[in-house]
């Protein structure tokens, strides 16, 4: 038996999460997904891409919500935490770069977005090269946010 707080089980509890999310039981899916980000965090540290993992996935059902200001400090941890243990030009890492600039962008903040899609699409430029599909859409990103600050 691996017990409540075992991290197998907390990664368990976060893909339940997902599903019961994915299902429409919101209120049930961010009990379990609280559960599984304090365990995973507590268990393995703020920095272990499982508890970066969970923090991203809670913070993406938030952010369906439309509750982004509490989706933006877990989508930070997130991004901090892979950035640690991955490094910036990881894919995973990459991937909760574009989704904090998008948050951010929503927000209006559109000067630190900006820094972050440019980090974003020059690692993928240079390791997916400039005609890929991920590549363009953060060139799009960029551009928007050019628009929107003038």
């Amino acid at each position: 038996s691996l017990g409540p707080e075992h991290p197998k089980t907390l990664s368990t509890v976060n893909v339940l999460a997902c599903i019961l999310d994915g299902r429409g039981e919101a209120s049930q899916a961010e009990v379990l997904f609280r559960r599984s980000c304090l365990g995973l965090e507590a268990a393995l540290g703020p920095e272990h891409p499982d508890t970066s993992t969970a923090l991203g996935n809670f913070a993406r059902i938030l952010e369906v919500q439309g509750r982004r200001a509490e989706a933006l400090p877990l989508v930070r941890r997130a991004a901090a935490g892979l950035e640690s243990c991955l490094g910036a030009q990881h894919p995973k890492t990459l991937v909760v770069f574009d989704r904090l600039a998008c948050l951010l962008e929503a927000q209006g903040n559109f000067r630190e977005a900006e820094t972050l899609f440019k980090q974003v699409v020059l690692e993928r430029e240079s390791q997916l090269g400039s005609a890929h599909r991920e590549t363009l859409t953060g060139v799009n990103s960029l551009a928007r946010v050019y628009e929107a600050r003038g």
